[in-house]
């Protein structure tokens, strides 16, 4: 059990918001005036300032997440650019959630995990593994709760009254895109190399399929290596 953790992602964060933080950063707005703007647009669903607050800092470290800590605006705005179709836009905003926020990490992780054995499930099945992890607190199941909400405003998993529901996975068309998923999965349990196929089978990855992922989607990653071992087995590094 983890004594010390922070949930991080601490408030519902619709799809819509995150699309319009995305335009903003593509249109070049000034740091100021996206909060601001960020702010205003939050206005019409959360009446409470304090609520906009923690809505807009859980945003704002979405984007500013470890991935792009490593690059600069000009190659954020051009992954954003690149990927502007329903599938690749959230994949690559799975990716700035998975490799900010490790408790946003684990309950996807367990969310997969099950889904892959089953079609749908409970809240309690996965507040109890969590439990196990975190403890027994309140905050984790008020975090676990943001997070289900905003998955389905997502579309990752349906809803019907109690029961969560799995939705059709999506191939991800961009070898970039890819390969960044492969470097936000590693970056969220802090490996500097694993075998690839760790990754992108892995049940955190669950809404997303690789089926035709290459040792080039790598390659075309400057943050990323790879070495094959015996005759079917790639490992993939972290270079920095």
């Amino acid at each position: 059990m983890q004594k010390s953790f922070s949930i991080g992602f601490a408030a519902f964060i619709a799809k819509e918001w995150l699309d319009e933080y995305s335009r903003q950063l593509l249109a070049d707005t000034d740091k100021s005036e996206l909060r601001i703007h960020m702010d205003l647009v939050l206005q019409s669903k959360l009446s409470g300032k304090k609520s906009r607050h923690n809505t807009l800092s859980v945003l704002t470290r979405i984007f500013e997440n470890p991935l792009i800590a490593k690059r600069d605006k000009d190659q954020l705005c051009k992954l954003l650019s690149q990927n502007k179709t329903p599938v690749n836009r959230q994949a690559l905003y799975w990716a700035f959630c998975i490799s900010q926020y490790p408790f946003f990490m684990t309950t996807v992780e367990h969310i997969g995990r099950l889904l892959n054995l089953q079609e749908s499930f409970e809240r309690n099945h996965i507040k109890s593994r969590l439990f196990e992890t975190f403890g027994e607190k309140r905050r984790v199941e008020v975090g676990l709760g943001y997070i289900l909400q905003s998955l389905v405003d997502w579309k990752i998993i349906g809803k019907e009254k109690t029961v969560y529901k799995k939705l059709d996975s999506n191939e991800i068309d961009s070898s970039y895109l890819r390969s960044f998923m492969v470097e936000a999965f590693m970056t969220s349990r802090s490996d500097d190399s694993i075998i690839l196929e760790s990754a992108t089978e892995s049940p955190a990855l669950f809404p997303f399929r690789f089926s035709e992922i290459s040792l080039n989607d790598i390659e075309s990653n400057e943050f990323l290596d790879f070495n094959q071992h015996g005759m079917n087995q790639s490992v993939i590094t972290l270079t920095s």
